[in-house]
C-alpha cells in the first residue's frame, strides 16, 4: 500500500518537474513576450471635468471652456510636431524616456503626425462662480 502511494507522488513529482521545465523552455523563447505585448493596453487620462452646474437660466457655471490635449506615441516625428505646441513639458519628456504613449496639454489640434490623437476636454473653472444678474 505504502509502495504504491510513494510510486504515485514520484510519479506526479516527476510530471510536476516536467510541465515547469516545459513552461520555462517555452517563456525563454520569446514570443510569448512579444504576444502579450501586442494584446497589451495602455489607458490614458487627459482632463478631468465633473457634472454641469447650470443656473436658474441653463447658463453654464463649470465646464464653460475646454482644453486641447494630445495624446501621442513617443516617435521622433511625433515629438518634432507636438514640441512648438506643448503647454506641459514634463508629460512629454517622461513619454520620451520610458517610451510609453503619453497625453499632454497643447494649444492647437491641427496635427498631421498619424501617432498623435488630438482631443478637446471641458475645463473645469477653478475660483469663484460669476456673480448673479438680478432682473
Amino acid at each position: 500500500m505504502y509502495r504504491r502511494l510513494t510510486l504515485t507522488g514520484a510519479v506526479l513529482v516527476m510530471a510536476a518537474a516536467l510541465l515547469v521545465a516545459g513552461i520555462a523552455i517555452h517563456m525563454k523563447n520569446g514570443s510569448y513576450t512579444e504576444a502579450a505585448l501586442e494584446q497589451s493596453q495602455t489607458v490614458l487620462t487627459a482632463g478631468s471635468a465633473g457634472g454641469g452646474i447650470y443656473d436658474r437660466n441653463f447658463t453654464p457655471l463649470v465646464n464653460g471652456g475646454t482644453a486641447c490635449y494630445a495624446a501621442a506615441d513617443p516617435t521622433p516625428e511625433a515629438v518634432a510636431e507636438l514640441l512648438p505646441h506643448v503647454q506641459e513639458l514634463l508629460p512629454l519628456l517622461h513619454g520620451m524616456r520610458t517610451e510609453q504613449p503619453f497625453v499632454c496639454r497643447v494649444d492647437t489640434t491641427g496635427f498631421s503626425c498619424p501617432d498623435i490623437l488630438s482631443l478637446t476636454v471641458p475645463e473645469r473653472r477653478q475660483g469663484q462662480l460669476p456673480a448673479p444678474t438680478s432682473r
